[in-house]
């Protein structure tokens, strides 16, 4: 376990733990944005620096799924198999995580509703944390895709990535849900792109003055798109509450900087396990700072008692703080969870997975005979 920690790069792994940091504002931003004793509606236009930054912060959750995503991307396309187990296993995770965060807040609700419970009981079918569903739809595709990828030319790649990106990330950065999109199509688009750019792009992503040139530019274009369309919405009324339009999860200047973004990091290597152990449980600190109940009544609840207290403080500093108060403590509850039921969910895959393999020959034979 050690020695595969420190065989990964940490830059890469330290890029890991920033993104799920931005998940976690954004996710808090959200929140706040909600409450009705917070006097912010973060899409809508305002003369106040402060509401247009909290406007960025809400953005940057779709910035920070971009960056995970193309860093699981990236390792991915080296990948021979579908691991099974390893499906299997994060299935696993998240209903045990969902039914014990459940179990032991239920004592504390008065009556909660029904379909709340019915969806913490089966948290991957509901699709509490999205992306965490839609990984597990994506993930088994992958070596479908990565056998395209690798087998066919150069030119033809080029085409599919080019012609995917150009309908399903750049317009639908101007004009959303155009072509039918998905956060399923979007990914894979994104995965052929990424494809295009680790097998036939190697000086260009090695490149650290002509990433950062990239990742500049498309920070700069999507600030200042906000800004105009802010002004805009000041004396428009059509555009009054569009101040969050070019920050969508399908942002095609999210994609292209978050791709810059790992270029940059992937090429600031080094070794610490220390960071590579942290950046292991952000999918853990993923699924507990968005649990279902945390974020329908724990969050809205702290953060509204915080808010009332502490209101001379800049509501920029409240949110930040108390992001980072989540996040540390996901992380903390994150390193307990592994450490009691890691090898449960172990003995339990494996269990699963014999079941499983079983049935699916038995399946196979039979389907094999027919004819």
């Amino acid at each position: 376990m050690n020695n595969a920690l420190l065989k990964r790069n940490s830059g890469v792994e330290l890029l890991r733990i920033l993104s799920m940091f931005l998940i976690v504002l954004a996710h808090i931003t959200q929140t706040a944005s909600d409450l009705p004793s917070v006097p912010i509606d973060v899409a809508t236009a305002s003369h106040q620096l402060s509401h247009f930054m909290l406007s960025m912060f809400y953005m940057f959750g779709a910035w920070g799924n971009t960056i995970f995503f193309i860093i699981s991307a990236w390792f991915l396309l080296e990948s021979k198999e579908v691991k099974v187990k390893k499906l299997i296993y994060l299935i696993l995770e998240v209903w045990v995580l969902s039914v014990l965060i459940l179990g032991c807040l239920l004592p504390f609700f008065n009556r909660p509703p029904l379909p709340i419970i019915i969806k913490c009981f089966f948290p991957t079918l509901f699709a509490n944390n999205w992306f965490v569903t839609c990984y597990i739809l994506f993930y088994p595709t992958h070596t479908i895709l990565n056998s395209i990828i690798h087998r066919i030319p150069k030119r033809k790649l080029l085409q599919i990535s080019f012609v995917m990106f150009f309908l399903y990330v750049f317009c639908n950065t101007f004009g959303h849900k155009l072509f039918f999109p998905s956060m399923l199509i979007f990914w894979i688009a994104i995965y052929f792109t990424m494809g295009y750019i680790k097998l036939y792009l190697p000086n260009l992503s090695n490149n650290s003055k002509i990433n950062i040139c990239i990742f500049l530019v498309a920070i700069f274009s999507l600030v200042a798109l906000t800004c105009v369309t802010n002004i805009l919405g000041l004396k428009f009324s059509i555009l009054h509450n569009q101040v969050l339009y070019w920050g969508s999860n399908y942002s095609f200047f999210w994609v292209i900087s978050a791709i810059a973004l790992l270029n940059l990091f992937r090429n600031f290597e080094f070794r610490s396990k220390f960071v590579n152990k942290i950046a292991s449980y952000m999918l853990l600190v993923y699924l507990i700072h968005e649990n279902l109940l945390f974020r329908r009544y724990l969050r809205p609840l702290w953060l509204d008692e915080i808010y009332q207290i502490y209101q001379g403080l800049n509501i920029l500093v409240i949110i930040f703080l108390f992001a980072l108060f989540v996040f540390i403590s996901s992380l903390m509850l994150a390193v307990v969870f592994d450490n009691y039921f890691k090898n449960i969910l172990d003995k339990l895959t494996a269990k699963i997975y014999n079941v499983v393999k079983r049935f699916y020959q038995l399946g196979e034979s039979y389907i094999l005979l027919l004819k």
